[in-house]
């Protein structure tokens, strides 16, 4: 009956503003391309992030924001695993509009039509910048003296066994 389609689209209307609002307000930077790469959609997370507004950003391919210092090879499994229809998780080493540098970590999956062939990407990408900085301190407090900037006991200790574990592999002698 009219009265049951309109109250079902009434309740699919209500699903879109409300998975519309959750994409608008997530704290993940969220960015939909069509099926060659082409920027459609990016929230205001992404655009917090990268300092592109989404007019900037719609019709660019995710490249403007690569940093040029990762391997090709993780672009071309990224695109084999998601030309496969498999789901792409990884690191991103990328560069804001202003230049600036920064880590994100994605995940990255096909939307399908109702035939199976691919439509669109979405990207679902967080912030890690200041994780692996952390990680990055934290490893340079352990391995070497804050106030000298020279190596700590543990990293000698280290680098003397490596040394002496070579020296024994390869039948030679070293000096210290």
């Amino acid at each position: 009956s009219a009265l049951r389609d309109i109250t079902e689209l009434r309740e699919r209307e209500e699903q879109f503003r409300m998975l519309s609002a959750a994409v608008e307000h997530s704290p993940a930077s969220i960015v939909i391309t069509d099926a060659k790469g082409s920027i459609e959609y990016v929230n205001p997370a992404f655009c917090r992030l990268t300092g592109y507004s989404a007019e900037e950003a719609l019709g660019q391919n995710p490249r403007i924001l690569k940093a040029g210092d990762q391997p090709r090879e993780l672009y071309k499994e990224l695109w084999d695993t998601l030309l496969r229809g498999d789901e792409w998780r990884g690191e991103f080493h990328n560069k804001r509009k202003d230049g600036s540098l920064f880590w994100e970590t994605a995940s990255i999956s096909a939307i399908r039509n109702a035939k199976g062939a691919i439509k669109h990407f979405v990207a679902i990408k967080d912030d890690i910048t200041e994780r692996k900085e952390m990680r990055d301190q934290l490893q340079q407090m352990a391995q070497f003296d804050m106030l000298t900037g020279l190596p700590n006991r543990r990293m000698v200790l280290d680098r003397l066994a490596q040394m002496v574990s070579l020296a024994k592999r390869g039948n030679q002698r070293f000096a210290l």
